[in-house]
């Protein structure tokens, strides 16, 4: 930071420019040390500033788009009410292109030099560096993804969505319902497949178990020894970016197994993908979040035609989370002059929004209703009373 007093440093001829030079220390910025703090009462709030640390581009770039719909429609909406406290809030973005160091160098970034008011990410990718960065700055930090364990005894970074080993649980109990004996689970080798698994196997013992390294193609191994089970179901907790290969090769092998696909919104999430393999998803069941989307939600219909008169071509229910999370943690900064103050809001508020209702309970963790859903005639239906 430059230094305004350097002055000070010269030899001065006069008294008057003593005067003059020491009245220019006294405005000096208060962060220079050594120099008196001002009085923050005396200086004018700056806006408020949230971080987003996003897969913009690359192959996850699909939940970066469909999170910035949601954000930039919620900073819109915050500001329109009036803002934040009488402030304007304002989103910052950083890309990680799906990269864990970069996502690294982008939360240091909004932390250091930004200062961000919050902070928010998603996929594990990103929850799994920014969470410690929001912690140890203390910045009330969102991250959107299906594990926990990154807000575990935390007190300023909390979880979003759901909790695998709810959506697993249930998808499994439905699968064992449906006369299904011999179940395999096939996903990728992170931890909220692991998740699933655990939540799967406290209803019944998987008869199979595979997974497939990040970058890998060709399941054909994996799907030849889930096929030599002898189940008659399969899971797979798989992303978008695998999706098309994951389908193909299961038609490919004629597995002819019923399948099950928690988070299933995000598991060939896109319109796109969905349209391309519709063929093989037909007749899946699926869990994830329920924010009301087959028209009994209100709320959700008005956010809905927004986003469609908008042009945008995104995952609805993953847009509605992310708006939401941004009004939450508006809401939690209102009457607040510190960020321990905001968090201690968001950890007790009862929030109903696009995305329905939703709290944290007194922890870190959301608390949000589950459905279960089977894709017919290529589009998702809830089947909670089947």
């Amino acid at each position: 930071m430059e230094n305004r007093s350097s002055a000070l440093r010269e030899f001065l001829p006069s008294i008057s420019v003593l005067f003059a030079a020491l009245l220019l220390a006294s405005c000096q910025d208060p962060g220079i040390e050594g120099m008196a703090v001002v009085d923050n009462a005396q200086v004018e709030d700056p806006d408020y500033t949230f971080g987003f640390v996003l897969p913009m581009t690359g192959a996850s770039s699909f939940y970066g788009q469909f999170a910035k719909a949601g954000i930039d429609l919620a900073v819109e909406d915050v500001n329109k009410a009036g803002g934040i406290n009488g402030k304007d809030l304002t989103a910052v973005y950083e890309d990680t292109r799906g990269d864990k160091s970069q996502a690294a160098n982008a939360g240091m970034k909004l932390a250091d030099v930004d200062r961000v008011d919050a902070l928010f990410t998603q996929l594990v990718t990103g929850a799994g560096v920014i969470a410690p960065i929001g912690e140890e700055y203390r910045i009330p930090t969102i991250y959107h993804a299906y594990v926990l364990s990154f807000a575990v005894n935390k007190t300023y970074v909390f979880q979003e969505t759901s909790d695998a080993n709810l959506l697993c649980d249930d998808l499994m109990r439905h699968a064992i319902r449906e006369g299904n004996e011999r179940v395999a689970m096939f996903g990728s080798n992170a931890e909220f497949t692991q998740v699933c698994r655990v939540a799967a196997e406290k209803v019944a013992p998987l008869a199979a178990y595979e997974t497939y390294d990040a970058g890998e193609n060709d399941y054909r191994a994996q799907f030849t020894k889930i096929a030599a089970s002898r189940s008659t179901a399969l899971f797979i907790p798989v992303f978008t970016t695998e999706c098309d290969n994951v389908f193909k090769q299961i038609s490919e092998l004629d597995l002819g197994l019923d399948l099950y696909i928690p988070f299933y919104s995000l598991s060939c999430g896109s319109n796109q993908h969905v349209v391309k393999n519709r063929d093989s998803i037909e007749g899946a069941y699926g869990s994830d979040v329920d924010v009301g989307e087959d028209g009994k939600g209100a709320l959700f219909d008005g956010f809905r035609k927004r986003l469609y008169d908008r042009a945008l071509d995104i995952n609805l229910r993953g847009s509605a989370l992310w708006y939401d999370s941004v009004v939450m943690m508006a809401r939690s900064y209102e009457g607040c002059d510190n960020a321990r103050c905001a968090a201690d809001n968001l950890r007790s508020m009862n929030f109903t929004g696009v995305s329905g209702e939703a709290t944290y309970g007194g922890d870190q963790f959301v608390d949000r209703d589950v459905l279960l859903a089977k894709f017919r005639e290529g589009k998702w239906e809830r089947v909670d009373n089947e």
